[in-house]
């Protein structure tokens, strides 16, 4: 977020928005939501934190496609805002909580799912 300005914090919104908005099944979400993560680290400078990021990204949305939204706690909707919010205020420790804690939802679902492939 140190190279955040207007126009990135104008992006986080546009696809904080689109994120809120879509409808069409799915594909339009994931879509979506994949951009919306991508657009909060556009701005990052290591191409390779950017590219292990997004790879662990769409692993991620490959699990919840197969089982793992259903076991998702928490409010992704409520996460995703208070994430957008952070990031348009400019709060880096606010994003950073924020995130974690949406991440590490996120992840149990994942776990959960993987464990019961076993």
């Amino acid at each position: 977020m140190a190279a955040a300005d207007d126009s990135y914090r104008a992006e986080v919104d546009r696809a904080h928005r689109r994120l809120v908005s879509t409808r069409g099944g799915v594909a339009a979400f994931l879509d979506a939501h994949r951009g919306f993560h991508l657009t909060i680290l556009s701005r990052c400078s290591n191409s390779h934190l950017l590219r292990l990021c997004t790879q662990l990204h769409d692993h991620t949305q490959r699990y919840q496609v197969s089982g793992a939204g259903p076991l998702r706690r928490g409010d992704p909707a409520g996460e995703h805002l208070a994430l957008r919010d952070a990031v348009v205020d400019g709060d880096a420790r606010a994003a950073t909580t924020v995130l974690t804690a949406h991440l590490k939802a996120t992840l149990a679902a994942v776990r959960a799912v993987a464990e019961s492939h076993e």
